[in-house]
């Protein structure tokens, strides 16, 4: 069991909390549940432990019987985005289909509740809603042959083209004085110096990082992120059907059955 520091959540260390329950009786849920609807009213910004407190009409004591800090108040709230985000399919769906499908619910999860984004980047760590999705994922790629540092590193590639497209893909928007100079500017690029972006512009504007002013919910990126997936998930199955017996990270009966040539 890990150290029992006030500062680690209860789920973690197994601690209790101290003292009596507050009056009225309030869950961690109930509290979790009001936070996230802060968060995507008024931004993480304007968020704090007092206006929570007085949202559900009780004192900040009773928040930190709760939870020990602010930290692993947001922890949970990151989890209850993560929570509504079903495990990859199960059945007689194929592996590939089974993560585009959790790809496309975790993007529109994270659309759902825009405010807390950052919170998957700044606490995508061992928690219980990050451990559910872990396994959902591992498990897809198991069944697709891939076990050990071959699994490993599939996982990793998938988690962070997912995760890193979303979050990027839903930075804050511009002040209205930026999204009115960019264009301009993008379109005034020399092409002796910017060649392939000045003569691709009109397919790059608002489509391209980098080179947008909108956000994501004016200029939707789902096409590209669509695209990426494909790649990601046409890359796995290239590399199962290349590696075959030689890998000992593929489980060779399934990799011989996927392989077109075998």
């Amino acid at each position: 069991m890990p150290t029992d520091s006030p500062n680690l959540p209860g789920w973690l260390t197994g601690r209790r909390p101290a003292g009596p329950p507050p009056r009225p009786p309030i869950t961690g849920e109930e509290v979790t549940a009001t936070a996230l609807r802060l968060v995507d009213q008024h931004g993480l910004a304007d968020f704090s432990m007092r206006k929570l407190a007085e949202e559900l009409g009780t004192g900040t004591s009773s928040l930190y019987w709760r939870f020990s800090s602010k930290e692993e108040l947001l922890l949970s709230v990151a989890d209850a985005v993560l929570s509504e985000v079903p495990v990859p399919p199960t059945g007689d769906t194929d592996w590939k289909s089974r993560l585009r499908a959790y790809a496309s619910s975790f993007r529109d999860a994270v659309h759902a509740h825009p405010n807390a984004a950052p919170l998957l980047i700044n606490f995508i760590t061992v928690s219980p809603g990050v451990l559910r999705a872990v396994e959902g994922v591992v498990e897809v790629l198991e069944a697709a042959g891939l076990t050990g540092n071959g699994l490993r590193d599939a996982y990793n590639a998938y988690a962070g083209y997912v995760l890193g497209f979303t979050i990027v893909e839903m930075a804050p928007p511009f002040s209205e004085e930026w999204t009115e100079a960019i264009p301009e500017y993008l379109r005034s690029l020399a092409s002796s110096e910017f060649p392939v972006i000045t003569r691709f512009l009109p397919h790059l504007e608002n489509q391209a990082f980098g080179l947008r002013w909108k956000t994501w919910a004016e200029a939707s990126l789902e096409k590209s992120f669509s695209f990426g997936l494909e790649a990601l998930l046409v890359g796995f199955e290239h590399q199962i059907a290349r590696a075959g017996e030689r890998d000992e990270g593929l489980q060779p009966s399934i990799v011989a059955s996927s392989n077109p040539s075998a």
